[in-house]
């Protein structure tokens, strides 16, 4: 048995409904990307943020310390769920990034498709593991110049302790 909304193989015509999804949008109305800034009483505050932004960020937005795509899926989620809870200062502290960073993350609804998000999980992945590596050196060349001081001490204690009682004078 099939479903009853499955009954037949026939396309459905759903002409009917374009003139209630139309009537949302006034026709030419453009995307909200390419809508120019209000005017009136609240395009003063809308630039003044605006200048303090490009004041605060001469060269662009960049941060110092980047989120993953799955902390910035967490962000969105702890905050749609409780926002009183996880509020924007809150969010910063917890993931140590600036508000200015959680106000972006809270505020974009990029959503990449799923061959870019295995683009980025791979590189991702890589840039980690090349990390851990150039950690690995780091602290392998500290341990060696650790051990040739320790090696310099040593062999200078052993030499003061060769020296008959007297010898300096």
């Amino acid at each position: 048995p099939r479903h009853p909304i499955f009954d037949d193989d026939r396309p459905s015509d759903l002409s009917e409904d374009n003139e209630l999804v139309d009537s949302f949008a006034r026709p030419g109305t453009p995307p909200i990307h390419a809508r120019k800034p209000p005017k009136g009483p609240l395009a003063e505050p809308i630039r003044a943020y605006k200048s303090s932004l490009k004041n605060k960020f001469p060269e662009g937005w960049n941060p110092p310390r980047k989120l993953s795509r799955e902390a910035m899926d967490l962000v969105r989620e702890l905050h749609r769920n409780d926002p009183e809870t996880f509020t924007t200062p809150i969010l910063a502290g917890r993931f140590r990034v600036s508000p200015e960073a959680i106000r972006r993350i809270l505020k974009s609804k990029y959503e990449p498709s799923e061959t870019r998000k295995r683009e980025l999980w791979a590189k991702e992945k890589t840039s980690r593991a090349l990390a851990r590596l150039q950690k690995k050196e780091q602290e392998d060349k500290d341990f060696q110049a650790v051990s040739e001081i320790q090696d310099r001490i040593l062999s200078e204690l052993n030499l003061k302790r060769d020296k008959p009682i007297g010898a300096d004078h």
